[in-house]
């Protein structure tokens, strides 16, 4: 008796918050696993907000087929809400409910999930019938399910033998009327649904409460202030994969790949680097010592072909070892270059011919200025000889005017 008192108590309170929240389900697409042949017993009769008459004539419930071990149920609310109750009337045909009333054994050991998916095993359980017997289950139940989905599923089996006193042999869906009592519209808790969650970020809240239950895509924490650690995860609670395998990040909100992995280029991540190239954004050159196909391993830039002659190693960037004619011994040509990048060797390289073309030029310059100084050294001592001569010369002249002079001089003095 005092469980029952409690349960009246229970469902009470449940029963005031009724209308102060909206049916989601009502007139929702409804779906069943095993549907009775007669159409007038669909799926969608569970939704149609009618429970005035709940035998099998009236119109008004859900019947699954006979014969069956399982017996499934759900209704699509359209896109995922937050729910605050469920309340499942069950078929009673309209006769009197108490342990005599045969559908009561078919209600015994149901479930009730509420799920993002189809699936209730992606799902969250609800409520599962653990406790009641023919003389206690009620024939409606209001079940508390402060959670938030797209999909409500009813579900009870007959699969595992033997089952508990006054269980059905068979499993049934006996549903006149299942209403999913919540929030229509995402981000508002209260009995009215107008008051926005805590957070400004949450996506889905308690809706006694107003605590954040899932935050915006790309966010996390209780106040939904942190982002997502791990930049190949995006969505609510960061807990989608990026919707693209070769993604290295992508965007917290859409799941659109922003980076690829190295190797991999695209809008989507789909396609390898191009021949030649590899790594991260494919701007990698794979090794100029690849074999002819110039291929290499769009991530770690192995040759895929092998070396060409002389060179060795995954990138081939080592210079192959030989043995030396005559020797016992294995002599390695470039100790150092072997174990130094390609690109330092080929730089080193530049830098000696550089050095030995100027010093060539710097030697030729010297030998052409000793040679313009001896030039110039030979043309003045010719200068200077030049002028010698030209001295003497005028000298001698000058000596035969003296001559000259005497001589009619000594003449004169004669003929006195």
């Amino acid at each position: 008796m005092a469980f029952i008192l409690l349960f009246l108590i229970f469902s009470t309170q449940l029963f005031c918050l009724v209308a102060t929240y909206e049916n989601l389900a009502l007139n929702k697409t409804a779906w069943q696993l095993h549907p009775y042949p007669d159409p007038s017993w669909g799926a969608d009769r569970a939704v149609d907000g009618r429970k005035s008459d709940l035998s099998a004539h009236g119109g008004q419930c859900t019947i699954s087929a006979l014969d069956q071990s399982e017996a499934e149920w759900r209704v699509d609310l359209g896109e995922v809400l937050s729910v605050h109750h469920i309340f499942i009337q069950y078929r009673t045909d309209n006769f009197q409910w108490d342990s005599s009333n045969g559908f009561s054994a078919r209600f015994l050991g149901f479930s009730v999930f509420i799920s993002n998916t189809t699936s209730r095993e992606n799902g969250i359980l609800c409520f599962k019938d653990t406790t009641f017997t023919r003389t206690t289950i009620p024939e409606s139940i209001t079940v508390a399910c402060p959670y938030h989905g797209r999909y409500i599923i009813y579900y009870n089996n007959r699969t595992h033998p033997p089952y508990p006193s006054g269980y059905s042999t068979e499993a049934h869906n006996g549903l006149c009327e299942v209403e999913v009592y919540g929030c229509p519209k995402p981000g508002f808790y209260g009995q009215n649904c107008s008051t926005p969650c805590l957070s400004s970020d949450c996506q889905y809240c308690h809706l006694e409460t107003g605590v954040c239950d899932e935050c915006k895509h790309g966010l996390l924490g209780p106040s939904c202030v942190s982002r997502c650690d791990n930049p190949q995860y995006y969505g609510s609670n960061c807990s989608l994969p990026c919707p693209d395998v070769n993604c290295a990040s992508c965007n917290i909100q859409t799941g659109q790949c922003q980076e690829c992995k190295p190797g991999y280029q695209g809008n989507r991540c789909e396609q390898s680097c191009s021949t030649g190239e590899y790594g991260l954004h494919c701007k990698q050159r794979c090794s100029a010592f690849c074999n002819s196909s110039g291929i290499c391993h769009p991530l770690t830039g192995e040759c895929v072909d092998g070396c060409i002659e002389g060179w060795e190693g995954a990138q081939c960037l080592k210079v192959k070892t030989q043995t030396i004619v005559g020797k016992s011994h294995v002599k390695n040509q470039a100790d150092e270059i072997n174990s130094t990048p390609l690109y330092i060797v080929l730089g080193a390289l530049c830098v000696c011919i550089v050095t030995i073309v100027l010093l060539v030029v710097y030697i030729f310059k010297i030998r052409k200025d000793q040679e313009n100084h001896m030039k110039q050294e030979q043309y003045e001592q010719r200068c200077k000889e030049t002028a010698f001569t030209q001295d003497i010369s005028g000298y001698d002249s000058v000596i035969g005017r003296h001559d000259d002079n005497y001589q009619e001089l000594h003449n004169v003095t004669t003929d006195r």
